[in-house]
């Protein structure tokens, strides 16, 4: 994209043009100007119907259906996700973007929940033997893992809730906290052309690659697949560079595992140096 030099958007005066409308000419600031299949086109060609530009389908499920919608969401933001953000509609809110990862995500979470009361059943036995063989182990930690690992209809209902029902709005505010963090490391970048609001949309429609944990073992990729799609996505809205997007996407998640993992080392070490 390359800002016209000298020019103001027509919307707001006040801000510098980055860009030129393809159908109308009009100069037009990065949040007044929307980039589709290689056309930048400007908010008020797009507001009074002079231009259609293909929507994310979960923006336009009213006329595709509810679940078709979402189906299709999951589909394009998996596959191709910078075909995906680019699509992304000016009108579009946190709320529909927040409401697309919820629905994505149970799936998962119930499949998870499934497959983790089965491995109890399964390996039970075999976890309490071993448990059993461990010297000076309290009389209640047995007990406690014997009712973990043969689970009561009770307790299977108690996880249930604590893993789906109350699992997926708590993963639901940690994509929120985490798309904040997001936003202030690419606007220390220069990255963010965008609002915050813009940043979160990214993160929880990035959230649709969960979906995909209902397959076995995709779940131990699934982390990293999120981060790299919400690093294009954030690059893509932003309309930054790709390395802004991907270092704004893998900062934190960085930082959690270095302190998960490099401060216990370090602490071990210094104790290995103490006399």
């Amino acid at each position: 994209m390359v800002e016209p030099t000298g020019a103001f958007c027509a919307i707001h005066p006040e801000r510098g043009a980055v860009a030129t409308c393809d159908h109308c000419g009009t100069f037009a600031c990065s949040e007044c100007i929307q980039l589709q299949d290689g056309r930048q086109i400007c908010r008020t060609c797009l507001e009074t119907g002079r231009v259609t530009l293909q929507r994310v389908p979960w923006e336009d499920r009213e006329s595709l259906g509810f679940l078709p919608a979402a189906w299709k969401t999951v589909l394009g933001v998996s596959a191709s996700p910078s075909t995906f953000f680019a699509q992304l509609s000016p009108q579009g809110t946190v709320g529909e973007a927040a409401l697309f990862a919820l629905i994505a995500m149970i799936p998962a979470l119930v499949v998870g929940f499934v497959y983790q009361t089965l491995g109890m059943l399964a390996f039970g036995d075999t976890i309490l033997t071993f448990f059993e063989d461990l010297p000076n182990l309290p009389p209640e930690s047995m007990v406690q893992l014997r009712s973990a690992l043969d689970p009561s209809a009770g307790s299977l209902v108690s996880n249930f809730v604590t893993s789906v029902l109350v699992g997926a709005p708590l993963w639901l505010a940690f994509l929120a906290l985490f798309g904040i963090v997001q936003h202030a490391v690419l606007t220390v970048l220069g990255g963010a052309s965008k609002s915050v609001e813009d940043t979160l949309r990214v993160a929880f429609y990035s959230n649709g690659v969960r979906f995909w944990e209902v397959i076995p073992l995709v779940s131990l990729i699934s982390g990293f697949w999120l981060l790299f799609v919400e690093g294009l996505g954030l690059a893509v809205v932003h309309r930054t560079d790709t390395w802004k997007g991907m270092v704004a996407s893998w900062a934190l998640a960085l930082l959690c595992c270095f302190c998960c993992m490099g401060i216990p080392v370090a602490l071990l070490f210094a104790g290995t140096l103490l006399p």
